[in-house]
């Protein structure tokens, strides 16, 4: 919901407005689903990385990589 305020901060209305069409909207990416990861570090020195995958909506796809937002999984082991 989108609310409208006068010059001095006194509610006008309030409207349904897609994201992606307010004023930074298409400057914005919104994901599907919060990107995130969860680090597991253990006492043997092992450090288990497991990201997650989304997608875009609201039709606002960064530019630069329309590729899925995504953070990698991985494993490493300190010496």
């Amino acid at each position: 919901m989108f609310e409208n305020y006068d010059k001095n901060g006194a509610f006008i209305s309030a409207e349904k407005m897609a994201l992606n069409k307010l004023s930074m909207g298409n400057q914005t990416w919104f994901f599907k689903d919060p990107l995130s990861a969860v680090v597991t570090v253990n006492e043997r020195g092992e450090i288990k990385i497991e990201g997650q995958q989304t997608e875009y909506i609201y039709g606002v796809v960064n530019p630069n990589n329309s590729n899925p937002p995504y953070i990698s999984s991985a494993s490493f082991k300190m010496n």
